[in-house]
C-alpha cells in the first residue's frame, strides 16, 4: 500500500463516511423485484456524449464469436487443464456484472445465493458489524455492542483491506460478506487501516450467534437516564429496517404513547438502512397516506411510494429524529420524510448518502442470483441525497471523547428541543 493511497483513506475519514455483518447486506439500502432485500447501494455514474479520451474499441459493436474463440482457447491451451465449463461459466458472468464497476451489482453464483439468502434471518452466525464504502475503500460502519467485533475491537471508520488476506480493492460488499461470515467458534482475520495509526494492522476475530433486535425502546428523563415512571420523553432506537421493524417499532411506539410520553425521539445513528417496505411504513403514524419517498428509474420515470398498512393514531408530540454520518439508506427515506413534512427536527451529522435500489432477481434455474443497481429514490420533495446525504436541522456532532466520556450532545439536544416546545404550548417559560 502506497503513502498515497493511506493519505487519500485519512484524508476520506475525515468525514465518516454500510450492510449488516451480523451479517446481511448495508451502508443497507433499498432492494426491490421479486425480493426486497437489505442491501446498500451507491448510485454509479455513466458516460453520457462524446468523450475524445474513450478507447475506440469501446465504440464498437462485439462480435460474440470472439468470446466463444477465448473460451475454446483457455479450455485448450491453459496450463492446468482440464477447466470445468461452470466455473468459466459462472466467471464469465460475474466478469460481466463487476464491469459496471459498482461493488453493490453482484452476481452470485448458487452457493454463493443459497449463503447470501440465509443472511436475511434475524440471527446467524457472523462477528456482528456494520460494513458499507466510503467511495471506493470498505469500511467498518459500526460495531455492534458486545459482539465479536466489538469485543475484537474494531471502530466505526476503519478501512477493510484484506479478508483472510485476499485484498478488498474492487471486491463487491455481498461477497465480502460471504466471506467474513462463517460458522460459529471459526476465525476471521481482517487486515485493518485506521485513521491516526501508521501501519495497518491484522484483527483476528471468532464467529459467534448474532442476534439482531432492530427495535429497542425506552422511556428517559429530562437528563436522558432511563425512567420507570411514566410521562418522560419515549426513546426509540432503529438500529435496521429488517422484516419485523415495523410491527416492532409500531409495538414499541404504543406502549410509550400508553406511558403518557411527552415527546418521541427516534434514534437512527448507525443505521445502515434495510427493507425498502419497512422504510416507507415506519412513519405513518405521522405522515400518514402521504408519500415517503419517490423512485426513479433510469428511464427518468418516477414512483412514488406510500404506506400500504393501517395507519395508526396520528401522532402530534414533538419528534425528533437522531442521526449521524452512518444513518444510510432506508434510515435516510425515513428522515427525509419527517424533514420534508415537517413531522419531526433532525439533529446529529450529515447522513451517509446512500440513494440506489438495487433488484434482487433469484429465479434462476441453478439457483443463482443477480442483485443490480436499478434506480435512485428521492425525498418526497424531490431531493437526492446520493453521494451527498441529509442535513441534518441541527448539526452537532459526537466525537469519539463524547463516547468515551459516555456524553450524548445530540441526545441532550433533543431532550431541549422537546422540552422547549413542549414549554411553548403549555406557556411556562
Amino acid at each position: 500500500m502506497n503513502n498515497s493511497f493511506l493519505k487519500k483513506l485519512k484524508l476520506s475519514f475525515g468525514i465518516y463516511g454500510v450492510v449488516i455483518l451480523i451479517l446481511g447486506s448495508f451502508v443497507g439500502g433499498l432492494v426491490i423485484g421479486q425480493k426486497r432485500e437489505k442491501t446498500v447501494g451507491a448510485k454509479t455514474g455513466i458516460v453520457t456524449g462524446k468523450s475524445d479520451t474513450k478507447p475506440d474499441y469501446l465504440t464498437k459493436d462485439v462480435e460474440m464469436s470472439q468470446f466463444w474463440k477465448v473460451w475454446d482457447t483457455v479450455k485448450k491451451e491453459y496450463l492446468r487443464s482440464p477447466t470445468a465449463d461452470p466455473k468459466l461459466f459462472y466467471g464469465s458472468i460475474k466478469g460481466m456484472v463487476s464491469s459496471l464497476g459498482d461493488p453493490y451489482s453482484v452476481y452470485f453464483d448458487p452457493e454463493e445465493a443459497s449463503q447470501f439468502a440465509r443472511q436475511l434471518e434475524g440471527s446467524f452466525d457472523g462477528i456482528g458489524a456494520e460494513i458499507g464504502y466510503k467511495e471506493t475503500q470498505m469500511i467498518v460502519v459500526s460495531p455492534l455492542p458486545n459482539t465479536p467485533a466489538f469485543k475484537a475491537g474494531l471502530k466505526a471508520g476503519d478501512a477493510i483491506l484484506k479478508i483472510n488476506g485476499e485484498d478488498t480493492t474492487g471486491m463487491a460488499l455481498d461477497i465480502a460478506i460471504t466471506k467474513i461470515r462463517g460458522p460459529k467458534g471459526t476465525e476471521v482475520t481482517l487486515n485493518i487501516y485506521r485513521e491516526n495509526v501508521s501501519e495497518p494492522f491484522d484483527v483476528k476475530i471468532t464467529r459467534d450467534k448474532i442476534v439482531v433486535d432492530s427495535v429497542t425502546a425506552k422511556m428517559i428523563d429530562e437528563k436522558g437516564k432511563e425512567t420507570k415512571e411514566n410521562n418522560g420523553l419515549a426513546l426509540i432506537t432503529v438500529s435496521e429496517f429488517g422484516q419485523e421493524t415495523v410491527s416492532e417499532f409500531d409495538s414499541s411506539l404504543s406502549n410509550m404513547l400508553a406511558r403518557g410520553a411527552k415527546g418521541v425521539i427516534i434514534d437512527l445513528r448507525g443505521d445502515p438502512g434495510g427493507y425498502l417496505d419497512a422504510a416507507v411504513e415506519l412513519p405513518r403514524a405521522w405522515t400518514g397516506d402521504k408519500p415517503v419517498v419517490i423512485q426513479r428509474s433510469s428511464d427518468g420515470k418516477e414512483i412514488s411510494m406510500s404506506p400500504r398498512l393501517t395507519i395508526p393514531k396520528q401522532v402530534e408530540l414533538p419528534t425528533v429524529i437522531l442521526v449521524n454520518k452512518w444513518s444510510a439508506s432506508a434510515a435516510e427515506i425515513v428522515t427525509g420524510a419527517f424533514q420534508d413534512y415537517g413531522k419531526a427536527v433532525v439533529v446529529g451529522e450529515t447522513t451517509f448518502g446512500k440513494g440506489s435500489v438495487q433488484e434482487y432477481i433469484d429465479n434462476f434455474a441453478d439457483g443463482s442470483a443477480l442483485k443490480l443497481t436499478i434506480a435512485e429514490w428521492l425525498t418526497p420533495n424531490k431531493r437526492s441525497i446520493d453521494k451527498k446525504g441529509l442535513t441534518p436541522d441541527i448539526v452537532i456532532k459526537r466525537t469519539e471523547e463524547d463516547v468515551k466520556a459516555e456524553k450524548d450532545p445530540q441526545l441532550d439536544k433533543a431532550i431541549e428541543i422537546i422540552k422547549e416546545k413542549n414549554n411553548a404550548t403549555t406557556g411556562k417559560k
